[in-house]
């Protein structure tokens, strides 16, 4: 998550706290992330990934017992390719981003071997052959709703820039 004039991005489609927002990631279980809205935002954008197909991309926004909702067709949604605009946020707000997750199969090949890949999204759920000493991904569990745990994000108040 980065901040710059005013925008705030949501780089990655994972759980993190922040002063700005939290995002819940449903991924790699469930198609769907939702960001809690803590401080006005004046720009809020969501990169999201290239496979989720942006005319299947779905926005709920809640705020104060009033629902709206959008859609990635809609006109001058997308900035720099991959980010979906959602403008301005305001605290208290919560907004779920929602797509299809995409399933394959990959071949690839490491220090001379070739493994059959199993994707769901940008994860790895499985993986041909899984090794004898230490298998890989033997034990990733998907779930069709994901397992979500109680608890609290850490949010640092100065957040480190890269």
């Amino acid at each position: 998550m980065t901040e710059s004039k005013g925008t705030v991005s949501v780089n990655f489609l994972l759980n993190r706290g922040s002063v700005w927002l939290d995002v819940d990631s449903y991924l790699p279980h469930e198609g769907k992330v939702v960001l809690h809205v803590h401080r006005d935002i004046p720009e809020l954008q969501i990169r999201i990934p290239e496979w989720a197909g942006y005319a299947k991309v779905r926005i709920v926004r809640e705020r104060g017992g009033s629902v709206t909702e959008g859609r990635g067709m809609d006109p001058s949604s997308w900035v720099k390719e991959h980010f979906l605009l959602l403008g301005r946020a305001c605290a208290g707000e919560t907004i779920t981003v929602t797509f299809p997750l995409d399933e394959r199969t990959t071949v690839e090949t490491a220090i001379g071997q070739t493994f059959l890949t199993q994707w769901r999204g940008d994860d790895v759920v499985g993986i041909s052959p899984e090794g004898r000493h230490h298998p890989f991904y033997s034990g990733r569990k998907v779930y069709d709703t994901a397992p979500m745990r109680e608890g609290d994000y850490r949010r640092l108040e100065n957040e480190i820039v890269w």
